[in-house]
Parts: structure tokens; sequence; C-alpha cells
């Protein structure tokens, strides 16, 4: 027998024994991959949205957010801030309700009253 077949022989028979295991493990690769590729771009989507949204809020101040006067007829969108009873309240939610009320409002600036000396 010629030692170039003898060779020949033993790569295709390894080969043809080994193809199932490479094949299966090509699958997971390409599997695991994918996964990757979908979970990166859901992470990137989301990051692009975050800085679109601080791009747009660029320039905001808490001028921009102070909608006056409370009023029983309004309603207030979370981050709003109003004056209620001579004290100043930031909006924790969307809200009609009144501040002090519910949980809906949080404190900032408590009703300050001054006092003159006599």
């Amino acid at each position: 027998m010629n030692l170039t077949k003898f060779a020949t022989g033993i790569f295709f028979s390894m080969r043809d024994w080994a193809q199932p295991a490479f094949d299966a493990l090509a699958t997971r690769v390409d599997d695991r991959e994918a996964s990757i590729r979908a979970d990166l771009g859901a992470r990137l989507d989301s990051l692009e949205s975050q800085i679109a949204d601080m791009q747009a809020s660029q320039g905001k101040s808490l001028a921009d957010d102070y909608a006056g006067a409370w009023r029983v007829d309004s309603a207030y969108q979370r981050g709003s801030m109003v004056t209620h009873k001579g004290s100043l309240w930031l909006a924790l939610a969307d809200t009609s309700a009144a501040p002090a009320s519910n949980s809906d409002w949080r404190l900032v600036s408590k009703n300050f009253v001054e006092r003159r000396p006599r």
C-alpha cells in the first residue's frame, strides 16, 4: 500500500467522523452570534433614543417647567412645577390632584414668611 494513499484514507475517514461535530459547533456559534447581535442592536436602539431625548431637552431649564400657581381645573405633567399656598411643588407624576394631597407632588420650597424686625 502506498503511504500517500494510506494517509489520504485516514484523513478522509477522520474528516467524515469529525464533520458532524464541526457542523454542530458552527451552528451553536452562529446562533450565539445572532443572539449577541440582536442584544447589541436593542441596546444601541435604546442608547440612540436616550441620546435623542437628551439632545431634545438641551437648553431647557426649570423655568420651562414652571406652570404658575396650581389651578383646580388643570392637569400637570411629571416634572411640572407649581406654587400652591406660597410653596413651590414638583410633580412626580402626571396629576391633577392638589399639591400636598397625595404622593404625586414633592415640596421643593416651603412657604416662607418674611418677618420684619420691630
